[in-house]
């Protein structure tokens, strides 16, 4: 499905509104009311659990001797790592996250003993000044290029500038109905109430269709406990 672009869609709404040559509602007005819509349809697809379906990214990492931290990517959400892998030509395996009452002496207790060739594992901490972090345990025993992958969910893209790709284009009239009725508010026009009205109709499509979104039998998500994990 073909992307549309923000300056595509709010072309699109000003032809429709008859909005081209006024300048009652400025454009960084009409790009926060795009934010906003969008950041609805985001909520509601990861209240469903569904991010998966959206917004599943990779990155790969590199290791050097000694390395104890690998940065999250700048565009994840919450934290929200889907699996962490090492992958070489020789090995392949899941890395652990640090999990149980007794995480943080395991955690020593491989730091204070480490064994070459030993399987990583990994906690995520948040030290002050620093921000989020990945902490491996053991340290890093070698130097290999792009040996870590890791399966993320990412943030919706921001809005920026008229190229901005809008990434939810089965939503396309939810956004612009938002849009529409935050101009028509604002304008104190007698066509917002109407406008309301469609605005919640595409809103309660929305909801219907992600309601009835069903993963593959064979790619069912799991549930998402490593909240639980780390409380524990």
């Amino acid at each position: 499905m073909t992307l549309k672009t923000y300056g595509d869609l709010r072309a699109e709404i000003e032809r429709e509104c008859d909005t081209e040559a006024e300048d009652w509602v400025t454009e960084p007005e009409i790009r926060a009311y795009f934010q906003d819509a969008i950041n609805e349809a985001e909520g509601h697809i990861h209240k469903l659990g569904l991010e998966d379906d959206y917004f599943l990214d990779t990155a790969t990492y590199s290791l050097t001797v000694g390395q104890e931290t690998i940065d999250l990517p700048e565009n994840i959400y919450a934290t929200k790592i889907r699996g962490l892998t090492y992958a070489t030509k020789e090995k392949v395996y899941p890395m652990r996250r640090a999990v149980g009452g007794r995480k943080f002496e395991d955690i020593q207790n491989v730091l204070l003993n480490p064994h070459s060739g030993e399987y990583y594992r990994y906690i995520i901490r948040n030290k002050a000044g620093e921000g989020f972090k990945i902490y491996l345990f053991p340290l890093s025993y070698e130097t290999t290029a792009n040996c870590i992958h890791m399966d993320y969910i990412r943030n919706m893209n921001e809005i920026e500038d008229d190229s901005s790709t809008i990434e939810v284009p089965e939503f396309y009239s939810f956004v612009k109905a938002y849009v529409k009725w935050k101009i028509y508010d604002k304008e104190n026009s007698v066509k917002a109430p109407d406008m309301l009205q469609d605005l919640n109709k595409e809103r309660e499509y929305m909801l219907s269709v992600l309601a009835e979104m069903v993963p593959d039998a064979d790619n069912k998500i799991p549930m998402d406990l490593s909240f639980y994990e780390e409380m524990s």
